[in-house]
This record gives structure tokens, sequence and C-alpha cells, in this order.
């Protein structure tokens, strides 16, 4: 591979697809008429000081998942792979010692591609791809066109 095929491999895109994105708005959105619909009743409720600390961090993190869904970016390069969302998770790829694609390609829409890389003496990650130059730049490093090391541009 030449250092100009090295740079193809560089993408970086967003995590979930538009309608995946659309579908948890949607979902959020009538949870929160829902919540708004039985706010008057909980509030009524005797239902004490903890079961509001509950429902609040309830709605923190299902607010906070979602806003990091929306703004979640997955980025491959010669040399990492990387995902930014609620916090950056990045791997070496020569540190990887097992890679399984998960990707149905006529329901991308629907169930958003996965990358599951397992990384000597760190564990699983786990990375969600919707783009395609991104998805095409993990499927030539799965069929072994990796750079080699003098190749990778520094």
């Amino acid at each position: 591979m030449s250092a100009s095929a090295a740079d193809d491999l560089s993408a970086e895109g967003p995590s979930f697809p538009v309608l995946v994105k659309l579908l948890a708005t949607a979902l959020v959105l009538a949870m929160l008429v829902s919540g708004a619909r039985v706010a008057g009743q909980i509030v009524q409720s005797n239902m004490g000081f903890a079961g509001y600390v509950v429902l609040l961090a309830g709605l923190v993190l299902v607010l906070g998942s979602y806003l990091t869904m929306l703004r979640s970016r997955t980025a491959i390069s010669p040399t990492h792979i990387r995902q930014i969302g609620p916090w950056r998770r990045e791997v070496a790829l020569a540190d990887v010692s097992q890679a399984k694609l998960i990707h149905i390609p006529r329901l991308n829409w629907l169930i958003t591609t996965r990358l599951m890389v397992r990384v000597r003496g760190r564990g699983l990650y786990t990375f969600y791809v919707a783009d395609a130059a991104v998805l095409s730049g993990i499927q030539r490093l799965g069929l072994g066109r990796l750079p080699r090391p003098d190749e990778v541009p520094r």
C-alpha cells in the first residue's frame, strides 16, 4: 500500500445513521410528552425525596445518552480508530488482537453497524459506524490491507 493509499484510509463521520437519530428523537419526545402528562400526579404522590432523585437521574441519563448519540463521531486513520462521544475512545490498530464487524447492509438505516475490537491488555471496545467512508476503511483493514509502518504518514 502506498502513502496515498494509507491516506485514503483516513475518514471521519457520524456514528449513527440519520433515521436512527430520528427514531431516537421520536422516542425521547414521546417519553417527555408522557412525563409531562403525569407530572401533576407525580408531584401530588407521596413518593419522597429518593423517588424524585431517581426520576431526575433517569431523565438526565436518557437526555445525556440522546445528546451523545446525536453528536457522536467515529474516525479511522492508518494508525488509530476513535470515537468521540461522552468520552473519547481511541485504539491503536497495532494493539488490536481481534476484530468483528457487525453489519447488516440492507438494515443499516435501522441497525447501526458496530465494530468490536479486542485490545491486548485493555479489553473489548465497541465503535459505532454510520459513515460509508469510515465503513469502507474498516472493511479494507479487515481484508488485511494495513499500511506498513514505513508507509504511515507522520
